[in-house]
């Protein structure tokens, strides 16, 4: 076992054997591994014989003994030594078949700290399906490493880490990751970062992101700090998360407290073997929505009592198999971001974990995260598209000349209902508040009758400001969400974003016109709606020229909630158009009349 950093620190083995009761008879080569099945096992590695194996994450593992899993059913399970003494290092390896072992090893651990007692024993994961078998090679670090262990198979978690798990603490390396109390990351840090992936098509509600800090710091502290991707690289700070200081650089633009979070640190209990302190660092976020696409984490510490000398360093995973992209490294003196092998020979990935909730996106009527490369900057001269071609969307306190509403519309598909998780919207106005409206509606417009739902936005995010009739406008995203289970039934819905005013004549508001970098059809479904001034007074009608607006609309997903179905029958059938629970020639009638008629 090794542990690194960027001056390659190396710390030795722990090497202290229990070699009583070293007959072997617990386990035979691997074509004739003992078979056993889910439950806990007292076993005894032998102290002589038993197989030298050379492992992705020991180097080479000694006196292993061989069993055999078949899986009752499909899922994931968890082998792990503990329970087995805390003098025996156990190194646990799992492969598809006998043979060649780095050809068919599934995974390999030497230390995982998820046993308090033993910081030197070991845990795989290991997805099956029902009926599949799989050897498992159990062994010690070391020649010493021997005697009485627990072998443990067990049915594990699956939720523990999504949307994305990347690995544990393999107590392999690690690398520096620190900055000074009351420093700016950018101009005096060190950090190390590595990826993670969101599905495309969702967006995903983050409430946490943990991993493993090794410290010397009498008193720890924490940063987490999240990164869009560019090019490859950590690009644009999205979020951040801290023990104890304010942000830094961003907190002065409107709509980044959403993206602040708080950081906590727990004692693991586990030390490296040179006397470092293995801490477990959580950032908690109540309002961090990520799209799907590729993002960078980075996790650093920094000491409470603000001693130059204490030290942190961010601990490897995977035992250099690699998940998204190797880790990049920061240095303020550079100022630049470097591949990690470039400092740290060894190391690939970084332990963190993500968890969330994710949402699928019903609908992306052409949301502006794309076109904007920046949250916020200076005035331009010249408003970009799709700016140019917003229209008026604004309630102005009590002025009813002021009164003038855009929509647009999207489909909730026949047959089952969706429950809101998430809306935004792209919204131009000198207010501070942006307001939402949903409207029920046929193909082409929304009904004149009041809204079925309205909310004001929990979140406004700065991206600018531009010039438009006359005056400086801000671009913000407004988002909603917290919905409370509300249900959407299939049909047409029309949303329109405005501004909130205070009652000021020069308050103005623009629902943003949308903007496909993808495609030449600039119209999803039916071109947008307007009305007014003042909007109740005045029908609806279709925007002049016909064009699209700016919003995301997402749902849960469908494993979350409950399609009402059809009274007495339950049928959810697709081609039950009409929902009466048979189908006959009229839901095909049905169907073609709407065809025809417009209807997506």
């Amino acid at each position: 076992m090794r542990f690194s950093n960027s001056t390659r620190l190396a710390l030795g083995a722990l090497v202290t054997a229990l070699c009583a009761g070293a007959a072997y008879g617990s386990g035979t080569p691997c074509e004739g591994a003992a078979v056993v099945s889910k439950g806990f096992l007292a076993v005894n590695v032998p102290c002589q014989g038993g197989e030298t194996i050379p492992d992705d994450c020991a180097s080479t593992s000694f006196h292993n003994i061989w069993y055999s899993f078949t899986a009752p059913a499909a899922g994931l399970y968890q082998i792990d030594t503990f329970g087995t003494p805390s003098g025996f290092d156990t190194v646990l390896n799992a492969f598809s078949a006998c043979g060649n072992f780095d050809a068919l090893r599934i995974d390999c651990n030497d230390d995982s700290d998820g046993d308090p007692n033993n910081t030197r024993a070991s845990k795989i994961t290991v997805s099956l399906s029902a009926g599949q078998t799989i050897k498992i090679s159990l062994g010690g670090f070391g020649t010493g490493d021997c005697g009485e262990a627990r072998l443990n198979i067990t049915t594990a978690q699956p939720d523990c880490c999504q949307p994305w798990d990347n690995g544990d603490f393999d107590r392999r390396n690690a690398q520096t990751s620190q900055i000074g109390y009351g420093q700016d990351w950018r101009e005096f840090g060190r950090l190390t970062a590595d990826d993670f992936w969101l599905c495309e098509g969702n967006i995903y509600h983050i409430n946490t992101i943990r991993g493993k800090l090794c410290t010397d710091s009498v008193v720890p502290k924490a940063q987490v700090l999240v990164f869009e991707d560019c090019d490859g690289t950590p690009g644009r700070l999205i979020a951040e998360a801290d023990s104890v200081q304010s942000p830094t650089t961003q907190d002065s633009i409107l709509g980044w407290e959403c993206r602040i979070g708080s950081v906590t640190i727990t004692e693991t209990g586990g030390v490296t073997d040179n006397g470092f302190r293995i801490i477990e660092v959580t950032a908690n976020f109540d309002r961090l929505w990520l799209k799907g696409g590729q993002y960078w984490v980075v996790i650093l510490g920094y000491s409470g009592t603000a001693d130059p000398d204490e030290q942190f360093f961010w601990g490897t995973s995977n035992n250099q198999v690699v998940r998204g992209r190797p880790g990049k490294f920061y240095d303020s003196d550079e100022r630049t971001w470097t591949d990690i092998d470039e400092i740290c020979c060894g190391c690939t990935d970084f332990n963190f974990c993500v968890l969330g909730e994710q949402c699928k996106i019903l609908l992306d009527n052409g949301s502006l995260d794309t076109v904007f490369g920046s949250r916020s900057g200076p005035p331009t001269s010249m408003l970009p598209l799709p700016l140019a071609a917003s229209s008026p969307s604004l309630q102005n306190g009590g002025r009813t000349a002021d009164k003038v509403r855009t929509a647009d519309n999207f489909v909730v598909p026949p047959c089952e209902s969706a429950r809101l998780c998430y809306i935004e919207a792209w919204v131009l106005t000198n207010c501070d508040r942006v307001r939402l409206d949903l409207y029920r509606g046929d193909c082409h417009l929304p009904q004149d009758q009041e809204p079925i739902l309205s909310a004001e936005s929990q979140c406004l995010t700065s991206y600018g400001q531009f010039p438009l009739d006359g005056r400086l406008l801000t671009l913000y995203k407004a988002e909603f969400y917290n919905w409370h289970e509300i249900d959407l039934e299939p049909g047409n819905y029309w949303l329109s974003a405005y501004a909130l005013g205070d009652g000021r004549q020069n308050a103005r508001g623009y629902f943003v016109s949308s903007h496909y970098c993808d495609r030449s059809c600039e119209i999803n479904f039916d071109p947008g709606a307007i009305r007014g001034a003042p909007y109740d007074t005045l029908p609806w009608r279709a925007v002049s020229p016909a064009r699209d607006f700016s919003f995301v609309v997402a749902i849960e997903p469908e494993a979350e909630f409950e399609d009402p179905g059809i009274p007495a029958t339950g049928t959810t059938c697709a081609a039950d158009l009409n929902r009466d629970g048979v189908v006959t020639l009229q839901d095909m009638f049905d169907y073609l009349n709407a065809f025809f008629a417009g209807c997506p």
